[in-house]
């Protein structure tokens, strides 16, 4: 899809080509999700639902729980730090010298690692559990941010592109799985929506605030190798927060497997 927005917006001007693609949302998208939603799902979303065994967390208890403020630093990096890379892209590729169709024509790379990451991860998760996934999913973003903080050639956009692929690939799995694996599944929804509220707040500020540093006279590869080096201590925290959450959830198995509740 960038690659294909990089020639649309060579053809129709970036102005057209947000036009085309909102038209291509309200003629092709929004038909299509009526079209599959339209038939209830089985089993429907109201059921009751099932195998609720142990504690099943409401989302105060979870925000007063000192691990779950744990995880927070490290699963907010890649979409933090990822957004903010991709919003100054323009700005990155030119003062390395590279041109925009490299690095949006690299994007592929992106989705390849991304994919083949979303796949492990899945395999992975079944056969351990989600919170071992993190301090790896930290040290792909702290790869691939030093790599174009320090390495000017342009084949570091490919380092960074599949370092944040994997990345992605890893969160977007682990993100969906550590909550219930931790809290249980009755209030999973409203655990869900706290932690997706801070992803979204500081996902807004990492463009503004990394904008207004580049004003005051920071470099840009120097905040991006920071935020390499924060990767660095998250994962370094992931593998504290691994055992923590490793002795949670198999408590969480013990009580399923017994059925006593607490």
């Amino acid at each position: 899809m960038p690659v294909s927005f990089v020639a649309l917006a060579a053809f129709a001007g970036w102005r057209g080509g947000w036009l085309i693609n909102a038209g291509v949302f309200l003629l092709a998208v929004l038909p299509a999700v009526w079209l599959l939603m339209r038939v209830p799902r089985e089993p429907h979303a109201s059921e009751p639902k099932k195998d609720m065994e142990g504690r099943q967390w409401r989302r105060g208890e979870a925000l007063r729980d000192p691990l779950f403020w744990l995880l927070v630093p490290g699963l907010l990096a890649p979409p933090v730090i990822g957004t903010t890379v991709f919003f100054h892209q323009v700005y990155l590729t030119e003062i390395r010298g590279w041109a925009l169709g490299q690095f949006a024509g690299s994007t592929p790379v992106l989705s390849v690692f991304a994919i083949a990451a979303t796949l492990a991860a899945g395999l992975l998760i079944d056969r351990f559990h989600s919170a071992a996934l993190l301090p790896v999913m930290s040290l792909c973003v702290a790869i691939a941010n030093l790599t174009v903080a320090f390495v000017t050639p342009p084949w570091a956009i490919l380092v960074y592109m599949a370092g944040m692929g994997a990345a992605f690939g890893l969160y977007s799995t682990a993100f969906g799985a550590i909550w219930p694996e931790l809290y249980g599944t009755k209030h999973l929804g409203s655990i869900k929506s706290a932690v997706t509220a801070m992803m979204v707040l500081c996902t807004a500020l990492g463009p503004g605030v990394s904008g207004w540093l580049i004003d005051a006279g920071i470099g840009f590869p120097s905040m991006v190798a920071a935020m390499g080096y924060y990767a660095i201590a998250t994962a370094a925290l992931m593998i504290v927060v691994e055992r923590l959450a490793r002795q949670r959830i198999g408590t969480r198995e013990v009580v399923q497997e017994t059925g006593i509740t607490h």
